[in-house]
Order: structure tokens, then sequence, then C-alpha cells
């Protein structure tokens, strides 16, 4: 019995001194370790990344709200790859509308040149010249975001793209759709004038 009690403290001593010195490979701030980070190949999308040039598939979730005061920029997140963007609650604020609205070709809060499979989920868009979230290829959904004050669009996608639980409000469009096959369901739009 002794020796079982003796082999059990020495496991558990070795134990800690291995997290000791190994250390704890600590928690990302979406909720899993560092390792379960690399791993899933998640990444975070941070202020001083902005404007923030996606290409490479894979996961990418907000850190943090994120603003755009130059209205040369062509979007605060650029997408070239097929890839998940969780906004996890966070908030793109654009540059806001001004009279150059109609002829640019910027002022995207998430664009996408003809992508497939592109997700954009969970968050607020607003305050751009252009499209909200601007996703013109196949098979984009697009899921509880909420799209304020656009110039143009608030959602764009392709077709055969979902479009759901979303709010869109005092953009020029709602949400449109690039072709009759996307699929619209349980969204609550709201189609007002910007200008």
């Amino acid at each position: 019995m002794m020796d079982r009690c003796r082999f059990f403290a020495i496991v558990c001593g070795v134990g800690l001194v291995l997290v000791f010195l190994l250390g704890n490979p600590g928690k990302t701030s979406w909720g899993l370790d560092a390792s379960a980070a690399e791993r899933e190949g998640l990444r975070k999308i941070k202020q001083n990344d902005v404007p923030f040039v996606i290409s490479m598939p894979g996961s990418y979730h907000m850190a943090e709200n994120l603003t755009v005061g130059d209205p040369q920029v062509v979007a605060a997140i650029l997408v070239d790859a097929d890839v998940t963007i969780d906004l996890q609650g966070f908030t793109i604020t654009g540059p806001g509308k001004g009279p150059s609205c109609a002829t640019e070709l910027r002022g995207f809060g998430v664009n996408t040149t003809v992508r497939s499979n592109v997700t954009v989920r969970n968050g607020v868009v607003t305050s751009f010249c252009n499209v909200g979230v601007h996703l013109p290829g196949t098979n984009n959904p697009v899921e509880n975001v909420k799209v304020v004050q656009c110039g143009s669009d608030g959602i764009f996608v392709g077709s055969n793209s979902v479009v759901r639980h979303n709010q869109v409000a005092y953009c020029f469009n709602g949400v449109t759709v690039d072709s009759w096959t996307g699929k619209r369901r349980n969204d609550s739009i709201r189609r007002t004038a910007c200008w």
C-alpha cells in the first residue's frame, strides 16, 4: 500500500515540475489554448492590421473593433481566399459617406473579388461609402451581421449564398443577390435611402 502512495506522489510531483518548467500555453482571446488555435489555423484581426488582406484559407476572428479613417482605403478586410471571418460581436466602422460615394470603387467593409465559400458572421459593419459586406462569388453565407449606413448595398452576395438573421438599415439597398438562385431567410431588412 505504501508503494502505491509513494508512486502516486512521485507521478504528481513530476507532473507539477513539468507544468512549472514548461509553462501553461495560455488562452487566446476566443477561449482556445494557443496550441489548439494553431492547430485550427485561427488568426486574429486587430486595428493595427487595417486594411487586413486575407490571402490564405482558414478561420479569422476579430479581436477588437476596427476603424477605417481614410476614404481611399478599398476595404477594412479584403478577402482573397476561401475563409470564415467571425466578427465576434465587434464593429467595423468606415469613414462615412462623402460626396464622391457614387463614383468611388472604394469604401467597403468586407470585400472580395469573385471568390467562393467566404463566410462573414456575428458583428456590425457601419458607415462605408460603398457596400458593407460585398461577396459576389458563390456559396458565401452572411449570418448575424448588422449593416448600417452604407452608400450602396448593405449586403451583396452571389449565387447559392445564404443570407440569414441579418439586419440592414439606412443603406441605399438592403440585400442584393447577384443571381436568383441565392437564398434569403429570416432577415429583418429595412430599405432607407442614405442621402
